[in-house]
Protein backbone atom coordinates (compact mmCIF):
# COMPACT_ATOMS: atom_id res chain seq x y z
CA UNK A 1 0.00 0.00 0.00
CA UNK A 2 1.06 3.65 -0.86
CA UNK A 3 -0.23 6.21 1.18
CA UNK A 4 -0.02 9.77 -1.29
CA UNK A 5 -1.57 11.90 1.93
CA UNK A 6 -3.07 12.32 5.20
CA UNK A 7 -6.42 13.47 6.11
CA UNK A 8 -5.30 17.12 5.02
CA UNK A 9 -6.51 16.48 0.97
CA UNK A 10 -5.09 18.02 -1.64
CA UNK A 11 -1.65 19.06 0.70
CA UNK A 12 0.53 16.48 -0.80
CA UNK A 13 1.46 15.87 2.96
CA UNK A 14 2.34 12.36 4.61
CA UNK A 15 3.86 12.04 7.89
CA UNK A 16 5.64 8.35 8.39
CA UNK A 17 3.31 8.29 11.70
CA UNK A 18 0.30 8.47 9.80
CA UNK A 19 1.53 5.25 7.12
CA UNK A 20 2.16 2.96 10.80
CA UNK A 21 -1.74 4.08 12.25
CA UNK A 22 -3.04 3.30 9.15
CA UNK A 23 -1.40 0.17 9.26
CA UNK A 24 -2.19 -0.95 12.89
CA UNK A 25 -5.66 0.42 12.61
CA UNK A 26 -6.77 -2.03 9.66
CA UNK A 27 -4.42 -4.48 10.92
CA UNK A 28 -2.46 -4.98 7.46
CA UNK A 29 0.44 -7.29 7.31
CA UNK A 30 2.25 -5.49 4.86
CA UNK A 31 3.87 -2.45 4.89
CA UNK A 32 2.20 1.29 4.26
CA UNK A 33 4.59 3.19 2.58
CA UNK A 34 4.75 6.88 1.70
CA UNK A 35 4.36 9.43 -1.31
CA UNK A 36 3.88 12.47 -0.55
CA UNK A 37 1.94 14.35 -3.31
CA UNK A 38 1.78 11.56 -5.67
CA UNK A 39 5.52 11.85 -6.88
CA UNK A 40 6.83 8.45 -6.89
CA UNK A 41 3.50 6.97 -8.68
CA UNK A 42 3.26 10.18 -11.06
CA UNK A 43 6.62 8.52 -12.79
CA UNK A 44 5.13 5.87 -13.64
CA UNK A 45 1.21 5.96 -13.55
CA UNK A 46 -1.96 8.26 -14.71
CA UNK A 47 -1.41 11.39 -12.05
CA UNK A 48 -5.51 10.69 -11.75
CA UNK A 49 -5.32 7.23 -10.50
CA UNK A 50 -5.77 7.25 -6.50
CA UNK A 51 -6.57 5.56 -5.52
CA UNK A 52 -4.81 2.82 -7.47
CA UNK A 53 -5.76 -1.03 -7.42
CA UNK A 54 -3.53 -3.29 -8.70
CA UNK A 55 -2.97 -7.20 -8.94
CA UNK A 56 0.67 -8.15 -9.79
CA UNK A 57 1.49 -11.85 -10.18
CA UNK A 58 4.66 -12.72 -8.25
CA UNK A 59 6.06 -15.55 -10.79
CA UNK A 60 6.98 -12.91 -13.44
CA UNK A 61 6.23 -9.27 -11.89
CA UNK A 62 3.27 -8.97 -14.81
CA UNK A 63 0.43 -6.70 -13.82
CA UNK A 64 -3.01 -8.76 -14.38
CA UNK A 65 -5.19 -5.45 -12.91
CA UNK A 66 -5.63 -2.23 -12.53
CA UNK A 67 -7.98 -0.22 -12.22
CA UNK A 68 -8.11 3.82 -11.10
CA UNK A 69 -10.63 5.14 -8.92
CA UNK A 70 -12.97 3.51 -6.25
CA UNK A 71 -13.78 -0.05 -6.91
CA UNK A 72 -17.19 -1.10 -7.06
CA UNK A 73 -16.94 -4.68 -5.17
CA UNK A 74 -14.99 -5.47 -2.36
CA UNK A 75 -10.69 -6.33 -3.43
CA UNK A 76 -10.79 -9.59 -2.11
CA UNK A 77 -13.32 -10.96 -4.90
CA UNK A 78 -11.30 -9.59 -7.66
CA UNK A 79 -8.07 -11.29 -5.87
CA UNK A 80 -10.00 -14.42 -6.09
CA UNK A 81 -10.49 -14.59 -9.88
CA UNK A 82 -7.01 -14.25 -10.44
CA UNK A 83 -5.67 -16.88 -7.74
CA UNK A 84 -7.85 -19.78 -9.38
Amino acid sequence: MVMTEDERQGQGIIPVQWCKDHRTKYKFSFDVLKDAGSEQLRQYFDRNAVPLNMIITTKNMKIVYKKSGALESRLEGIVESYVR
